[in-house]
């Protein structure tokens, strides 16, 4: 591992961006990458995904936007990495929710959507509402009453502004995202219970016979019905509807047939339904509200959506320091 100042190392991704896209939106792409990468490390390095991203454009394709009606906007990625246009498509959903109240782009056969927050936070610091989704893969989800892994895990996120730091959702649908899940199975680690089921439909906490042939069968979240709901229109409005493939028309020969994985992000103004002061002021007492109640027996804080996550970010721009694996570092040197 290396360490290497936030600022260098949004120098770094913007020049290596810049030779694909626009200064300004390579900018725009290293500073939310370096933002995700402090705030996920090191559970996740969102670091090697937004290389991954820069990587998929040396294909020379670009994106074409294929439907431009009003406040809906769709996108054929071409198979490049969609993470390199997130000013255009930030730019474009701020444009059109001024407009129109609400606004939407769909996003399909890119090389993937990484960080659902990092497409909802840039929203939400612009004074909008940002909702998202991507389509997790298929085998995965097992539909309520079944004994095989069917759907993706379908991650959503959603960012609402505050008078503080946004309130910033990120998670899978399913009750463990499967990143999660794989790091069980390598360690032979027992899962938490209602996690998961065997092939049989039973519960299990054996990563092992959970995931016996390739399909994993995880519980949607919360385990029953109303989770598999959720799990099931996040299928829907990231495949069929934005042109991706559903979990059942996915190519099973790929572990993880990534160009087939729809998204979707949405825009809402404030300022369309209500003064965005008086909002902010509502929500932030609420929030606050919530954090100071008294804690459960074993609780030591109450923490809203992104409590955790920009408290990182912001020691590691007082500190100025990101922790970073080598190659990613090569690559970018």
């Amino acid at each position: 591992m290396i360490k290497i100042s936030y600022k260098k190392l949004i120098d770094l991704v913007a020049k290596k961006g810049a030779k694909y896209i626009q200064n300004d939106e390579a900018l725009y792409f290293a500073q939310n990458t370096a933002v995700s990468h402090a705030m996920k490390w090191p559970r996740a390095n969102q670091l090697s995904s937004a290389i991954k991203d820069i990587k998929a454009w040396e294909n020379t394709k670009t994106p074409e936007v294929v439907v431009n009606k009003g406040a809906s906007l769709l996108i054929n990625f071409n198979q490049t990495g969609p993470a390199l246009k997130l000013k255009y498509i930030h730019d474009e959903l701020e444009k059109r929710s001024k407009e129109y109240g609400i606004s939407i782009c769909g996003l399909y056969n890119n090389s993937g959507l990484h960080d659902m927050a990092t497409w909802t936070r840039g929203l939400a610091e612009r004074g909008l509402i940002g909702i998202a989704s991507v389509q997790g893969g298929y085998g995965s989800v097992v539909p309520t009453g079944g004994t095989v892994g069917i759907l993706g895990t379908n991650p959503l996120s959603y960012a609402i502004p505050t008078n503080s730091h946004p309130i910033l959702a990120d998670f899978a649908t399913s009750e463990m995202a499967y990143v999660e899940f794989a790091k069980y199975k390598k360690e032979s680690k027992a899962l938490p219970k209602g996690v998961a089921l065997d092939t049989n439909g039973q519960p299990t906490t054996d990563p092992h016979k959970a995931e016996p042939k390739g399909i994993v069968n995880l519980l949607a979240i919360g385990g029953g019905y109303k989770g598999f709901s959720i799990v099931l229109l996040m299928e829907i409005l990231t495949s069929s509807l934005v042109r991706g493939l559903l979990s059942t028309e996915q190519d099973k020969k790929q572990f993880y047939p990534i160009y087939e994985l729809g998204a979707f992000v949405i825009a809402i103004d404030i300022s369309t339904f209500n003064d965005v002061d008086k909002f902010k002021d509502s929500v932030t007492a609420m929030c606050d509200e919530l954090r100071k109640q008294p804690l459960a027996k074993g609780s030591t804080h109450i923490y809203m959506p992104g409590d955790q996550s920009y408290a990182r970010l912001n020691k590691a721009i007082q500190c100025d320091e990101l922790e970073i694996d080598n190659g990613s570092y090569n690559f970018l040197k």
